[in-house]
């Protein structure tokens, strides 16, 4: 492939890269609201039913030290998806400005390294993704 080839196709690859990143980040948002969603309760008795039967002794949940140090490690690494899929989408949004600033036939240094930031971010929160459903 020539030189002339390359720059179009890193030109089209420069202008898809935020499209992918936007789907990106609103797949992350999806998997942490499902992740954060409650069940939905479904009662199956009436109010009559349950009042005629006694009530049984249900057993205290309190959570072990190991819950709640497993849940805050949780919390932390959502709260660290968030703030990098937020910095993700703002670097695409700079990169976007960028590639608009440039002509056809140049693309800036900065440019390229801007692509880099976004690519290496990219990887981060989707491995980080893997790594909270995997638990």
């Amino acid at each position: 492939m020539d030189a002339e080839g390359q720059k179009k196709n890193f030109i089209r690859i420069g202008y898809m890269l935020p499209a992918w990143i936007a789907i990106l980040v609103m797949s992350c948002a999806v998997a942490a609201a499902q992740q954060s969603a409650p069940a939905p309760s479904v009662q199956t008795e009436t109010a009559d039913a349950t009042a005629a039967k006694p009530q049984a002794a249900q057993p205290a949940t309190e959570e072990t030290p190991e819950q709640r140090r497993q849940d805050a490690q949780m919390q932390e690494r959502k709260n660290q998806l968030a703030v990098d899929t937020a910095k993700l989408l703002e670097l695409a949004n700079e990169l976007k400005a960028e590639m608009d600033k440039s002509s056809k036939d140049t693309l800036s240094l900065g440019v390229i390294k801007k692509a880099d930031e976004v690519e290496k971010l990219a990887r981060k929160v989707r491995a980080e993704m893997k790594a909270s459903i995997g638990n």
